[in-house]
């Protein structure tokens, strides 16, 4: 039998191993944050078998990390590394698909902040990204039942 290590021993080991090759090229371990935090949410939701992910461009102007397609709806889900509230992408596409019966009517956001919900916009902690989108479906359908 196999011991096979947890997901987040892995994902330590080879942030270990990026910032140890960074360090070598003397490069900054900065350059790489917000591909490696994608690619992390990437992996967790792939974990999940949500399907197929997709991404969202509006013509050069704004690029949203991730469409998620759940039990009849769609997720935008902007990824930033850090605490950035910036989040130009998540509001185009939500001006553009404000009036889409099968678009969430919530945006979302994952970060390294806390759970937060502000004009129309959750954030959810990375270290929680796996909860994606089911926490929000059933917020939602718990906001709609009241």
């Amino acid at each position: 039998m196999v011991d096979v290590p947890k997901k987040g021993t892995i994902i330590c080991h080879v942030l270990t191993l990026l910032w140890g090759i960074c360090s070598a090229l003397s490069c900054s371990f900065t350059e790489f944050k917000g591909a490696l935090t994608e690619n992390y949410v990437a992996q967790e939701l792939n974990a999940k078998s949500v399907g197929n992910l997709y991404y969202w461009t509006s013509q050069g102007k704004a690029e949203l990390d991730f469409i998620v397609p759940f039990q009849q709806k769609i997720f935008p889900l902007e990824v930033k590394a850090g605490i950035s509230k910036h989040k130009k992408s998540l509001l185009a596409y939500g001006q553009k698909y404000h009036q889409n019966n099968i678009t969430a009517p919530v945006l979302s956001c994952a970060t390294l902040r806390n759970f937060s919900y502000e004009n129309n916009i959750a954030n959810f902690p990375l270290y929680s990204v796996a909860c994606f989108p089911e926490f929000l479906l059933t917020a939602l359908i718990d906001h709609t039942a009241k």
